[in-house]
């Protein structure tokens, strides 16, 4: 490739027709150039780490076989290899115009390199390759500025276009006092005629107050920031916008692609499994010595949905069973899977309980892939090898049913599970994860967050004048009960107290009084062992932190 030709790509950027929808796939590459095997594509820089390669075509019939970048002026056995779109660095295999996602190892950058190439380590050969043009400049996000703010205290410190689907506001502000107010884009000046976003939440619900919050804001539908010229606070009602920004020279963006979308459309789930109808299904992918496993259910931003190998072979049994926990974390704006172990029913304390393996010494075996939030949707992509050396991590064989586990619960204010509240397999279920692809799954069908009606809970329960107690473990009164009263998630059991759930118990000073406690006796068997203890914290949960109360 000549000079000239290498300059022109400099200023090139590719928006592609599929059907009826033009998709953005980042900043364009070259197309392959093919020498053995049929390779052939076209590379596009997705963002400054990753690649994407559309109609990708490799028969599959060469000699460890990788894709592989380099600095030298053409492709050479001075290289190193870059996982597949599967995380794996296994020697690919056949390719049938595919469109895949594949992303350089931590810290390098598309720019470090000259090629992109489909090479053979045994035969020291280019079977095709890409050429990276010279003083290449790769997509990354973009500060836009401030927001002007115009009323109720709106603005934000800085407004970043971290790809074409998601605008990043920085330490946001607005007072939450006026009505019908949304967040919405559009081209010409601000106007009710644009389009709303959801907020962070997932929600189209009129925003509330923001007090220096980071806020992540995702275009609806096939909208791209390439399609908008300004994002504005408005209220639709007083046809006010109370704080925009504009968005400079969309056309020439040289922002990342959409890396949620381009990845799911690279990982095509054949395999399907309903685990509970119109709530939690499970997908996967056999990948040589791995499984890619897709959750997806209908879940609040403080719920999980928790999937694995049932502690038994023959039914349904939570105690030993190895499980993912995968929830939306709010604080960080993102997704996250935590591999678990539960050596009892009990919430975790120390190391005993429903656990997070790390807790056990264990290490997180689970490798989160792409995930996406929409409608009041999770959908969790995550990785993991089928053995996996790790003591609490049971294997998942590669043929042959095995019994799961799958459940919907709540989140305690520590981000660990608490108890399965909304689902949980009753019926022994068995999956052959490594049968011919069939789904059974059907569209699982979600709506927009809204505000949650408060759960009027029980009134709650007073004790006074009264010198002894005897304290009981017991139910925690479903959904009007410990929840509702307190505000804090459960586990599914809750103090009793003379017969009364929870109740405020006054007591005066100097006088003595007798506790009698029925709460176990065994204290190696946490489901069944639940110690008495004044504190200070509403929550209470003082066992769980044992390490800290200790240092204290």
């Amino acid at each position: 490739m000549d000079k000239i030709t290498r300059l022109l790509f400099l200023s090139t950027f590719f928006f592609a027709v599929e059907g009826d929808t033009t998709k953005y796939f980042g900043k364009y590459i070259a197309d392959f150039k093919t020498n053995a095997h049929g390779v052939t594509g076209k590379a596009y820089a997705a963002s400054s780490t990753t690649f994407y390669i559309s109609e990708f075509y490799y028969d599959g019939k060469g000699s460890d076989a990788f894709f592989w970048v380099g600095n030298t002026e053409n492709p050479s056995p001075q290289g190193e290899i870059v996982p597949n779109e599967l995380g794996s660095q296994e020697n690919i295999g056949t390719y049938t115009n595919r469109n895949i996602t594949i992303t350089l190892p931590t810290g390098r950058t598309i720019n470090q390199f000259k090629w992109l190439s489909v090479w053979s380590r045994q035969e020291a050969l280019d079977y095709g390759h890409a050429l990276i043009p010279r003083d290449f400049v790769p997509p990354v996000e973009q500060s836009i500025g401030p927001i002007k703010s115009f009323a109720h205290g709106v603005r934000a410190d800085s407004v970043v276009i971290k790809d074409s689907k998601t605008i990043y506001l920085s330490n946001f502000y607005y007072d939450g006092s006026a009505p019908d107010t949304y967040f919405l884009v559009g081209s010409g000046k601000p106007n009710g005629g644009g389009t709303k976003v959801p907020d962070e939440t997932g929600s189209l619900s009129k925003i509330k107050g923001y007090n220096g919050k980071n806020v992540s804001l995702r275009l609806p539908g096939t909208l791209t920031v390439f399609d908008i010229n300004w994002l504005s606070i408005y209220c639709i009602l007083a046809s006010e916008s109370f704080g925009q920004v504009d968005i400079p020279d969309r056309q020439n963006l040289n922002v990342p692609a959409d890396l949620k979308e381009l990845k799911d459309v690279s990982l095509n789930f054949k395999n399907c499994e309903e685990l509970f109808p119109g709530l939690m299904q499970v997908s996967w992918i056999m990948e040589g010595e791995s499984i890619i496993i897709q959750l997806e259910g209908k879940v609040g931003e403080n719920e999980y949905l928790a999937f694995g190998r049932s502690g038994n072979e023959d039914k349904v049994e939570m105690t030993g069973a190895d499980v993912i926990l995968a929830f939306y974390d709010k604080e960080k704006s993102m997704a996250r899977v935590v591999d678990y172990f539960i050596n009892s029913k009990s919430q975790c304390t120390g190391t005993s309980g429903v656990c997070p393996d790390v807790r056990f010494a264990g290490k997180e075996d689970a490798v989160l892939i792409t995930w996406q939030r929409i409608n009041g949707i999770l959908k969790v992509v995550y990785k993991r090898l089928l053995k996996t050396g790790d003591a609490r991590d049971q294997e998942i064989p590669s043929s042959g049913g095995m019994t799961i586990v799958a459940a919907v619960g709540n989140l305690n204010s520590q981000m660990e599970a608490a108890y399965h509240s909304r689902a949980y397999l009753e019926d022994t279920i068995r999956i052959d994860f490594g049968r011919n692809p069939v789904s059974k799954c059907s569209l699982l069908e979600g709506k927009m967050d809204k505000d949650k009606k408060d759960m009027t809970p029980w009134k709650s329960a007073k004790i006074s004048g009264v010198t002894e107690f005897r304290a009981q473990i017991g139910p925690s009164g479903g959904a009007k009960g410990y929840t509702a009263i307190t505000g804090v998630q459960s586990w599914g059991v809750a103090w009793w107290i003379n017969g009364l759930l929870i109740p405020e118990i006054t007591v005066e000073r100097y006088q003595n009084y007798t506790f009698i406690i029925e709460g176990g006796e065994d204290p190696s068997n946490t489901a069944k062992y639940h110690p008495l203890y004044i504190t200070n914290n509403p929550e209470g949960g003082g066992s769980q932190v044992l390490d800290q109360l200790n240092s204290s």
